[in-house]
């Protein structure tokens, strides 16, 4: 009876790749390998000369590189999704952007050849962002290998991890408080059935004298 989650979760991406064949690989949710979520994800096309998807998420089109795509769903989309690459449309740019584009232009050039130039990228908000993927990897690895349900007898089939808060700890130098929210699906091998549930977490980090940033906690609400 041990087996049977495995078994089941194989039979439920196998008809996730049937529904893909079907109605143009779209799917609700895309976790990448990174730890961003995609949603409302519509696979357009794979380019093999750069090993890179088209997809179109939120009405937004983005190149993915194949690589950050989650197994079987990778080789999937290299065999089977609509080949691009070879031709390159140009579309007629407006004064402001074509301006834009040539500020732009200079700036990074101007940077390359000024290595001492100072970094535009605020130290803080690094800092901050260095933590709140710290506290989502914590999160992600609590909800897939020890959050339980029900009867216990479960395995999380689909998660979405979501920072909704992260700040540092007044009196506290160099640690951060994030609050967030995991929205996961399970499978109750017991009841025989798929759950979908909602999770409230706190994580606090820390950075530590080497810079490294490390979880001090993670409490479940």
């Amino acid at each position: 009876m041990r087996y049977l989650p495995l078994i089941t979760l194989f039979w439920f991406f196998l008809s996730v790749l049937r529904g893909a064949e079907n109605h143009g690989f779209e799917y609700a949710r895309l976790d990448l390998l990174d730890g961003r979520t995609l949603k409302a994800v519509s696979v357009k096309s794979y380019d093999p000369s750069n090993d890179k998807l088209l997809i179109l998420s939120d009405e937004k089109l983005l190149l993915i590189p194949a690589k950050l795509i989650p197994p079987p769903f990778a080789a999937h989309f290299r065999k089977n999704a609509k080949r691009s690459g070879g031709t390159t449309s140009t579309v007629p740019s407006s004064p402001s952007q074509s301006s834009s584009s040539r500020s732009q232009s200079r700036q990074a050039k101007d940077t390359t050849q000024n290595p001492s130039a100072p970094d535009r990228v605020d130290p803080e908000a690094k800092l901050k962002s260095a933590h709140i993927q710290a506290a989502r990897s914590r999160a992600d690895r609590f909800y897939r290998y020890e959050f339980t349900a029900g009867s216990n007898s479960i395995s999380v089939t689909a998660r979405n991890i979501e920072i909704t808060r992260c700040e540092p700890i007044t009196g506290w130098a160099g640690r951060y408080r994030s609050e967030g929210t995991a929205r996961l699906e399970y499978y109750d091998s017991k009841g025989g059935s798929f759950q979908r549930v909602s999770s409230g977490f706190e994580v606090i980090t820390e950075t530590s004298k080497d810079s490294e940033i490390t979880v001090v906690d993670f409490t479940r609400k």
